[in-house]
């Protein structure tokens, strides 16, 4: 994480997260503070405890790659320990989770 700035790579089905992500200070509640490339999407919305600026904070991914968090934080944020299936591997995922049918 050169410079400071999140990274996040896919590593087969799963992306993993790592980095500080800096959140502006000023930010709407309900817009995404940073976007995660298309292809690295997770599946489903997921929302993670990761470290904050001033103790535990919660941490949204949605479906488009908005990362959101509450309003009142600003400063570094964690994403270390961010894991999450990726969009496009989703349906292999839960086709491969389903009881087969003979």
């Amino acid at each position: 994480t050169e410079g400071g700035q999140p990274t996040c790579r896919q590593v087969g089905h799963l992306v993993f997260c790592m980095g500080i992500l800096q959140v502006p200070d000023i930010h709407e509640q309900n817009e995404p503070v940073a976007r995660l490339p298309q292809h690295l999407c997770p599946h489903r919305p997921r929302t993670f405890c990761t470290e904050g600026p001033e103790g535990p904070a919660w941490l949204e991914i949605d479906c488009k790659g908005g990362i959101f968090c509450n309003q009142s934080i600003a400063g570094s944020l964690s994403l270390a320990g961010v894991v999450f299936v990726v969009a496009d591997a989703g349906a292999a995922v839960a086709a491969a989770a389903a009881p087969s049918v003979q």
